[in-house]
């Protein structure tokens, strides 16, 4: 296969992604706006997990009234009578859960899509590098230079990726049925009890306890992050990022809830105290009031800004490699027109 057949063949396999028509996404809307309006008590009854949730979060996912949803698939027969009579006592306790990325969310999205780019770039310059090494003799320098321009933009993109703000706070809220708080204190124990006797046993481990919160501080060890001699560059800055990073994975027992908190900055951490400070105490999910009490199970919030960073992380993955792509045949055209094209197997005025 020539160059330019491999290039072409390249260049349409990235570029479809980025060209094709993307369908509506039925998960980042939530209905059409509702003729009614709840109380924010009625929300919460009806989505207890998200009582719990800052009103100022980007993007937020409930499934809620599990028993109710487990009863309508025994109801359609996609769970056996049997199986739906002896349903684990672990499985009857969860009423609700909750998921949830605190303010400023959307952006590290959007930097994890410019991450994932950077990434399957550096996994395809191998094969670009050998492209330029098999390309005629005049040619093979000129691609190579190109090839190594990205690889060096690509790893300072990396970089300064990994250089952005501190991540935003994510949540996590699982409510149980009545009759099984004490299940659920149970759960809470047994978990921060591991987590506590974890602290021991690793090097870059602390338990600690804030502002109600119990859980596990987590650092790099210094002698960890020191590059190995198998490193890549992009490994490497992995590393040095990590090392100047603290992350906290903690949590809460409030009456029915487990709380659930990942997160740099526990400063930042801002549960709401009342419904009426919560995110239901906003219009933000006021698209299901008039779901409500009609055998609501699941609904999504997301801001414009965390959708938007959602619909372009995959035709976003291959955006560096189509470009790249792009600049070998723009170098190629440059060095020689179509004298140029015609040694390297490509033909800048093809289809003009």
């Amino acid at each position: 296969m020539n160059m330019r057949t491999t290039l072409m063949l390249m260049a349409a396999t990235v570029a479809a992604p980025l060209s094709a028509q993307q369908p509506a996404d039925v998960y980042t809307t939530l209905a059409a706006p509702s003729t009614v309006t709840a109380t924010v008590d009625q929300r919460a009854e009806a989505m207890p997990a998200l009582a719990i949730m800052p009103a100022d979060v980007d993007m937020c996912f409930t499934f809620t009234d599990i028993p109710g949803f487990i009863s309508r698939l025994n109801a359609v027969g996609a769970i056996d009578n049997e199986d739906y009579a002896n349903l684990p006592e672990e499985l009857k306790a969860i009423n609700s859960i909750a998921l949830a990325g605190g303010a400023g969310s959307a952006a590290t999205l959007a930097a994890v899509g410019d991450l994932y780019n950077c990434f399957m770039l550096s996994e395809m310059l191998p094969s670009l590098k050998q492209i330029a090494a098999d390309a005629a003799p005049q040619y093979t320098e000129t691609l190579k230079g190109e090839v190594n321009k990205a690889e060096a933009a690509n790893i300072q993109a990396v970089k300064d990726l990994l250089a952005q703000g501190k991540i935003a706070p994510a949540y996590g809220v699982l409510v149980a049925n009545p009759g099984y708080e004490a299940m659920i204190a149970e759960w809470y124990a047994m978990a921060t009890g591991e987590m506590e006797e974890s602290a021991t046993d690793e090097d870059g481990v602390e338990y600690v306890s804030i502002n109600g919160f119990s859980g596990l501080k987590l650092q790099v060890p210094a002698d960890e992050a020191q590059p190995s001699p198998w490193d890549d560059e992009y490994e490497i800055a992995l590393k040095q990022e990590a090392v100047k990073r603290t992350f906290y994975v903690l949590l809460k027992l409030e009456d029915d809830k487990i709380i659930a908190v990942a997160c740099e900055d526990p400063s930042q951490i801002n549960t709401a105290a009342t419904p009426q400070e919560s995110i239901l105490g906003t219009d933000k999910f006021a698209a299901v009031d008039s779901k409500l009490g009609q055998g609501l199970h699941m609904a999504v919030y997301g801001s414009n800004a965390a959708t938007n960073a959602y619909n372009k992380l995959q035709p976003h993955y291959f955006a560096s490699i189509a470009k790249t792509v792009e600049n070998m045949f723009t170098a190629l055209a440059a060095q020689g027109g179509a004298d140029a094209g015609a040694g390297a197997g490509y033909d800048p005025n093809a289809g003009a």
